[in-house]
Protein backbone atom coordinates (compact mmCIF):
# COMPACT_ATOMS: atom_id res chain seq x y z
CA UNK A 1 0.00 0.00 0.00
CA UNK A 2 0.95 3.74 -0.55
CA UNK A 3 1.60 4.25 3.42
CA UNK A 4 3.53 1.31 4.20
CA UNK A 5 5.86 2.32 0.99
CA UNK A 6 6.33 5.52 2.44
CA UNK A 7 6.72 3.67 6.16
CA UNK A 8 9.76 1.70 4.06
CA UNK A 9 11.16 4.56 2.27
CA UNK A 10 11.46 7.02 4.67
CA UNK A 11 13.04 4.35 6.85
CA UNK A 12 14.99 2.73 4.21
CA UNK A 13 16.40 -0.42 6.46
CA UNK A 14 19.43 -1.13 5.10
CA UNK A 15 18.82 0.42 1.83
CA UNK A 16 20.51 2.94 0.13
CA UNK A 17 16.58 3.69 -1.93
CA UNK A 18 13.41 2.27 -2.76
CA UNK A 19 11.15 2.55 -5.81
CA UNK A 20 7.85 1.49 -6.50
CA UNK A 21 5.69 0.58 -9.46
CA UNK A 22 2.18 -1.22 -10.69
CA UNK A 23 0.67 -2.65 -13.74
CA UNK A 24 -1.51 -0.01 -15.22
CA UNK A 25 -3.68 -0.95 -18.38
CA UNK A 26 -3.94 1.73 -20.61
CA UNK A 27 -6.24 2.57 -23.58
CA UNK A 28 -3.80 4.62 -26.55
CA UNK A 29 -5.59 7.10 -28.66
CA UNK A 30 -5.20 9.87 -31.03
CA UNK A 31 -1.91 7.66 -32.30
CA UNK A 32 -3.47 5.87 -35.65
CA UNK A 33 -6.10 3.12 -34.28
CA UNK A 34 -6.71 2.80 -30.61
CA UNK A 35 -5.38 0.23 -28.51
CA UNK A 36 -5.05 -1.41 -25.24
CA UNK A 37 -1.74 -1.35 -24.16
CA UNK A 38 0.08 -3.04 -20.84
CA UNK A 39 2.02 -0.33 -18.99
CA UNK A 40 3.70 0.40 -15.80
CA UNK A 41 3.19 3.39 -13.38
CA UNK A 42 6.63 3.99 -11.18
CA UNK A 43 7.52 6.29 -8.83
CA UNK A 44 9.92 9.41 -10.07
CA UNK A 45 13.41 7.68 -8.50
CA UNK A 46 12.78 4.24 -10.20
CA UNK A 47 14.83 4.88 -13.41
CA UNK A 48 17.22 6.41 -11.74
CA UNK A 49 17.77 3.75 -9.10
CA UNK A 50 17.84 0.71 -11.30
CA UNK A 51 20.32 2.53 -13.47
CA UNK A 52 17.97 2.43 -16.47
CA UNK A 53 19.41 4.21 -19.89
CA UNK A 54 16.82 4.39 -22.95
CA UNK A 55 17.74 4.05 -26.35
CA UNK A 56 16.66 7.60 -27.12
CA UNK A 57 15.55 10.82 -25.63
CA UNK A 58 15.63 10.76 -21.46
CA UNK A 59 14.84 8.74 -18.77
CA UNK A 60 12.13 9.64 -16.34
CA UNK A 61 13.51 11.56 -13.25
CA UNK A 62 12.01 12.78 -9.70
CA UNK A 63 11.33 15.74 -11.10
CA UNK A 64 8.74 14.32 -13.66
CA UNK A 65 6.51 13.42 -10.60
CA UNK A 66 6.55 16.81 -8.79
CA UNK A 67 3.83 18.98 -8.08
CA UNK A 68 3.06 20.58 -11.33
CA UNK A 69 4.96 18.62 -13.46
CA UNK A 70 3.63 17.77 -17.35
CA UNK A 71 2.79 14.15 -17.42
CA UNK A 72 5.09 12.42 -19.25
CA UNK A 73 6.32 8.48 -20.54
CA UNK A 74 8.63 6.40 -21.89
CA UNK A 75 7.67 3.77 -24.60
CA UNK A 76 8.94 0.44 -25.56
CA UNK A 77 10.87 0.19 -28.78
CA UNK A 78 8.30 -2.28 -30.18
CA UNK A 79 5.74 0.49 -29.74
CA UNK A 80 7.65 3.00 -31.06
CA UNK A 81 8.48 0.84 -34.51
CA UNK A 82 4.60 0.34 -34.99
CA UNK A 83 3.43 3.80 -33.97
CA UNK A 84 6.21 6.07 -35.48
CA UNK A 85 7.98 3.64 -37.79
CA UNK A 86 11.13 4.42 -35.23
CA UNK A 87 11.27 7.97 -36.20
CA UNK A 88 13.68 10.22 -34.09
CA UNK A 89 10.52 12.98 -34.00
CA UNK A 90 8.34 10.71 -31.87
CA UNK A 91 10.32 12.71 -28.56
CA UNK A 92 7.98 15.26 -27.50
CA UNK A 93 4.97 14.07 -29.44
CA UNK A 94 1.69 14.06 -27.45
CA UNK A 95 -0.09 10.45 -26.83
CA UNK A 96 -3.20 10.21 -24.79
CA UNK A 97 -3.82 7.33 -22.41
CA UNK A 98 -6.95 6.71 -20.63
CA UNK A 99 -7.70 9.77 -21.87
CA UNK A 100 -4.90 11.18 -20.32
CA UNK A 101 -2.17 13.21 -22.80
CA UNK A 102 1.55 12.64 -22.15
CA UNK A 103 4.40 13.72 -23.42
CA UNK A 104 6.69 11.30 -24.72
CA UNK A 105 10.48 11.73 -23.23
CA UNK A 106 12.16 8.15 -24.17
CA UNK A 107 12.04 5.24 -26.01
CA UNK A 108 13.26 2.13 -24.05
CA UNK A 109 16.17 -0.04 -25.30
CA UNK A 110 14.87 -3.65 -26.85
CA UNK A 111 16.40 -5.23 -23.90
CA UNK A 112 14.51 -3.38 -21.78
CA UNK A 113 14.04 -5.54 -18.41
CA UNK A 114 10.24 -4.80 -17.99
CA UNK A 115 8.49 -6.61 -15.22
CA UNK A 116 5.58 -5.69 -16.17
CA UNK A 117 4.38 -8.78 -18.83
CA UNK A 118 4.01 -6.97 -22.42
CA UNK A 119 4.47 -3.15 -21.17
CA UNK A 120 4.80 -0.88 -24.00
CA UNK A 121 4.36 2.44 -21.45
CA UNK A 122 5.71 3.71 -18.94
CA UNK A 123 4.61 6.57 -16.95
CA UNK A 124 5.41 8.73 -13.65
CA UNK A 125 3.43 8.60 -10.92
CA UNK A 126 3.34 10.31 -7.60
CA UNK A 127 1.98 8.78 -4.42
CA UNK A 128 1.47 11.67 -2.96
CA UNK A 129 -0.97 13.10 -5.10
CA UNK A 130 -2.79 9.93 -5.59
CA UNK A 131 -5.38 10.57 -3.21
CA UNK A 132 -7.75 7.43 -3.38
CA UNK A 133 -5.15 4.93 -3.48
CA UNK A 134 -3.79 6.61 0.01
CA UNK A 135 -5.29 3.37 1.98
CA UNK A 136 -3.31 1.40 3.95
CA UNK A 137 -5.53 -1.93 3.01
CA UNK A 138 -5.27 -1.33 -0.78
CA UNK A 139 -1.68 -3.11 -1.63
CA UNK A 140 -1.15 -2.72 -5.20
CA UNK A 141 2.55 -2.02 -5.26
CA UNK A 142 5.69 -3.46 -6.38
CA UNK A 143 8.62 -2.31 -4.68
CA UNK A 144 12.35 -2.43 -5.86
CA UNK A 145 15.25 -1.06 -3.49
CA UNK A 146 19.06 -0.99 -3.96
CA UNK A 147 20.94 -2.97 -0.85
CA UNK A 148 23.49 -0.17 0.97
CA UNK A 149 27.18 -1.48 0.64
CA UNK A 150 27.91 -4.11 2.81
CA UNK A 151 24.20 -5.19 3.59
CA UNK A 152 23.50 -8.77 3.14
CA UNK A 153 19.57 -9.75 1.87
CA UNK A 154 19.39 -11.53 5.30
CA UNK A 155 19.55 -8.57 7.36
CA UNK A 156 17.69 -5.98 5.07
CA UNK A 157 15.51 -8.64 5.53
CA UNK A 158 15.12 -8.76 9.15
CA UNK A 159 14.87 -5.10 9.31
CA UNK A 160 11.79 -5.01 6.94
CA UNK A 161 10.26 -7.66 9.17
CA UNK A 162 10.55 -5.46 12.01
CA UNK A 163 9.15 -2.40 9.83
CA UNK A 164 6.43 -4.63 9.00
CA UNK A 165 5.37 -5.45 12.75
CA UNK A 166 5.26 -1.62 13.49
CA UNK A 167 3.07 -0.34 10.56
CA UNK A 168 0.47 -3.65 11.79
CA UNK A 169 0.32 -2.23 15.05
CA UNK A 170 -0.32 0.94 13.94
CA UNK A 171 -3.06 -0.47 11.19
CA UNK A 172 -4.26 -4.01 12.72
CA UNK A 173 -7.42 -3.81 10.06
CA UNK A 174 -5.09 -3.32 7.27
CA UNK A 175 -2.37 -6.17 6.90
CA UNK A 176 -3.36 -9.91 7.66
CA UNK A 177 -1.55 -11.04 10.10
CA UNK A 178 0.34 -13.70 7.32
CA UNK A 179 1.20 -10.83 4.73
CA UNK A 180 4.42 -10.73 5.01
CA UNK A 181 7.29 -8.74 2.78
CA UNK A 182 10.22 -11.14 1.13
CA UNK A 183 12.87 -9.55 -0.46
CA UNK A 184 14.25 -11.27 -3.47
CA UNK A 185 17.36 -10.55 -6.41
CA UNK A 186 16.16 -8.49 -9.13
CA UNK A 187 17.29 -11.07 -11.54
CA UNK A 188 15.76 -13.80 -9.97
CA UNK A 189 12.28 -11.96 -10.12
CA UNK A 190 12.62 -11.17 -13.79
CA UNK A 191 13.73 -14.29 -14.55
CA UNK A 192 11.61 -16.74 -12.16
CA UNK A 193 11.38 -20.71 -12.29
CA UNK A 194 12.87 -20.54 -15.89
CA UNK A 195 16.38 -19.28 -14.67
CA UNK A 196 17.16 -23.25 -14.32
CA UNK A 197 15.63 -24.56 -17.51
CA UNK A 198 17.67 -21.92 -19.17
CA UNK A 199 21.36 -22.77 -17.48
CA UNK A 200 20.09 -26.51 -18.41
CA UNK A 201 19.55 -25.34 -22.23
CA UNK A 202 22.97 -23.39 -22.31
CA UNK A 203 24.58 -26.85 -20.47
CA UNK A 204 22.94 -28.51 -24.18
CA UNK A 205 24.17 -26.40 -25.85
CA UNK A 206 28.11 -26.13 -24.81
CA UNK A 207 28.00 -30.21 -24.48
CA UNK A 208 26.95 -30.28 -28.17
CA UNK A 209 29.50 -27.76 -29.09
CA UNK A 210 32.40 -30.21 -26.86
CA UNK A 211 30.77 -33.04 -29.05
CA UNK A 212 31.12 -31.68 -32.08
CA UNK A 213 34.58 -29.76 -31.91
CA UNK A 214 35.52 -33.75 -30.97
Amino acid sequence: SVPLFRELRERPSGFDGMAAYFQWSANLTHVGDAARLQAMRVTGDYCELLGIEVGLGRAITTADAAPGAEPVALISHGLWKRRFAGAPTAIGRPVTLNGEVFTIVGIVRPDFPFPVRDADVVTAWAPERDVRRNNAALSFLRVVGRLAPGTPISKAQDEVDARMREFRASFPEAIPSEQRARIIPLRADLVGSSDQLLRMLAAAVVLVMVIAAV
